[in-house]
Formats: structure tokens, sequence, C-alpha cells
């Protein structure tokens, strides 16, 4: 079962630069129904993969720590790494992320 989830940022990530807003989409695949049931029904598994999405762009970002321009020219490998990020959380529970994008990215100043 593949699943379209839109996810985004509700706290904005505080950085040195200030604090980044973010959104986008990601295209998850249910690989072990048995694991992913335990999240839940569907909306509640599509919180998860939201909230494991966040986590691990907040972890990118707050590892990078990039400045304003960076967010805009790496915004391709930001999303990959975080792609990676939240594979590597969301595989116990049997999803998989086969895309993710991030369509709006920036940053507000402190």
């Amino acid at each position: 079962m593949v699943r379209y989830v839109h996810w985004s940022i509700s706290t904005l990530i505080s950085l040195l630069a200030g604090r980044v807003t973010a959104n986008g989409e990601a295209m998850a695949q249910v690989r072990d129904p048995v694991r992913a049931a335990m999240a839940g029904d569907s909306d509640a598994l599509a919180a998860h993969i939201d909230a494991m999405i966040v986590q691990s762009l907040t972890d990118v970002l707050q590892g990078m720590e990039p400045s304003a321009e960076q967010l805009i020219g790496l915004r391709d490998d930001i999303a990959s790494t975080t792609l990676v990020s939240a594979n590597l959380k969301l595989a116990p529970h049997g999803v998989a992320l086969l895309d993710l994008t991030i369509a709006e990215m920036g940053i507000k100043s402190m």
C-alpha cells in the first residue's frame, strides 16, 4: 500500500540564523502491515509518518545550521538527507518513504 502524506512543521525549528518553517509531500509505502498497524488506523499512521519526517528534518537542520541562502541552495540535499533519516526511524514500523519533497521552506528572523 502506498500513501501520500502531506507533512508540515507545526513548531518552528530554532537555528542560529532564525526559525525555520517547512512543509511538503512524501510517498510512504507500508512494507509490513502488521508492524504498521501498531501505529493505529490510517490517520494515526499518517500522523506518525509526519512526526518522523519533522523530527528527521529538525535533526538535519540542527546538525547543518544552514544560512537562509543555504536553505534555498541546498533544498534538494536537505530533502534527501531527511528522507534517509526518516527511513531509519520508520523501518521498525514497517514503513518506507519512497520520495520526500520540500514544497516550502523559509527562515524567520528571531
